[in-house]
Order: structure tokens, then C-alpha cells, then sequence
């Protein structure tokens, strides 16, 4: 058996399923909030993924076993200064 999960530098603690992009930009306080989601064909854990309660789960096989993550935008009411938004995405995989 596997375990995967995710964490950001950017967590929003309050809510660790949401993960949020700050801007290059000095002074910019503006942040892009996003959900990880497991899009691979036959995924069983549709909800978002965060480091410890939404987890990836699977069983190995001694194979190559792809999995398909989709980062979605969300909490868009507000726009945002024009800016490069990142965040740095660690994957913690267990076995």
C-alpha cells in the first residue's frame, strides 16, 4: 500500500485543503487560493487533496502507477493586480 500526500508553502492553515500562490511583486498582498484534486480515471478520493486528511491512496503492483493532479482556481471574487503568482507544491509519498 501507498499514501500520497501534499503540502504548500502557502498553505491557508485555517483551511489545509487550500493552497494560495502569492505574487512576485514587493508590497503585493494579493493571493491566488487553489485546490488540488486527483483527475486520474477511476480516482476514489474526488475531494481536495491537503498533506494529511485528503489523501492519495493505492495499492503498488511493482509498475509504474500514473497519477493526474489538477490544480482549480477558487475563492475568485476579487481580482488580483497583474503579477507572476507561484507556489512550490511538496508531495510526501509513503509506503
Amino acid at each position: 500500500p501507498y499514501d500520497i500526500g501534499f503540502s504548500s508553502t502557502n498553505d491557508v492553515v485555517a483551511t489545509p485543503t487550500t493552497h494560495q500562490m502569492k505574487g512576485a511583486v514587493v508590497g503585493n498582498t494579493d493571493v491566488v487560493q487553489y485546490n488540488l484534486l486527483d483527475t486520474t480515471s477511476g480516482a476514489t478520493n474526488t475531494n481536495p487533496l491537503d498533506g494529511s486528511a485528503s489523501r492519495i491512496h493505492g495499492v503498488g503492483n511493482g509498475l509504474a502507477q500514473p497519477r493526474t493532479l489538477q490544480a482549480k482556481v477558487i475563492n475568485y471574487g476579487t481580482a488580483v493586480q497583474n503579477d507572476t503568482y507561484t507556489d512550490t507544491v511538496t508531495m510526501t509519498v509513503a509506503y
